[in-house]
């Protein structure tokens, strides 16, 4: 007997939820016809006219936090088309020991990139060029090499990943020499498009 009540009651519910999926089409259709975006039609990604802004961070300290360190980035970026970028980035560091005190350093960077369309996923490769300054680095320009993945966890929202092989040099005639004196650097963050 408790095994025909569960049998039936399992056709209850498979009925009930067979009826509400039936009651939803309607609405569905009617929302497609009538040029209703749901949130699944939006697609992911950005779109030839849209904004990007992306914000990282990260920091550091010795164990007794007698030193420290953090910093911060940023970038905001343009889409000339579906998959070409235009953005500035800015970084921005800042030090504090009771052995080297208090200094700062920063870069600002023009950057280009290529994404390629994978939905949630979108890969990118790009280059950038720029200016490094503040209180313990010499001036001086940089250049680099970069790719990356953005994976979008909601329409226009993203967390990515970055890695560039850059380099810095005083002038174009030093440029190609010290490439191969470059470093790697990586970035992490958050992302939206608007």
């Amino acid at each position: 007997m408790n095994r025909t009540k569960t049998m039936t009651d399992q056709w209850i519910l498979k009925a009930v939820f067979a009826g509400i999926l039936a009651a939803s089409l309607p609405f569905s259709a009617a929302a497609q016809q009538s040029g209703g975006v749901s949130y699944s039609d939006q697609g992911y990604g950005p779109q030839q006219g849209d904004w990007e802004l992306t914000l990282g961070g990260q920091g550091s300290n010795d164990k007794d936090f007698d030193a420290g360190s953090f910093g911060a980035s940023g970038t905001l970026g343009y889409f000339v088309t579906d998959s070409w970028e235009l953005a500035l980035r800015q970084q921005v560091s800042f030090a504090d020991s009771d052995t080297a005190g208090s200094r700062w350093n920063g870069s600002s960077r023009g950057a280009i990139d290529y994404h390629f369309d994978f939905e949630r996923v979108q890969p990118f490769v790009g280059a950038n060029f720029g200016y490094r300054y503040g209180d313990d680095t010499e001036e001086s320009f940089l250049a680099g090499l970069e790719a990356g993945l953005k994976y979008y966890v909601k329409p226009k929202t993203f967390i990515f990943a970055r890695g560039e092989y850059g380099w810095i040099f005083d002038d174009a005639d030093e440029a190609e020499d010290t490439f191969d004196d470059g470093r790697f650097l990586y970035a992490l963050g958050i992302g939206f498009n608007f």
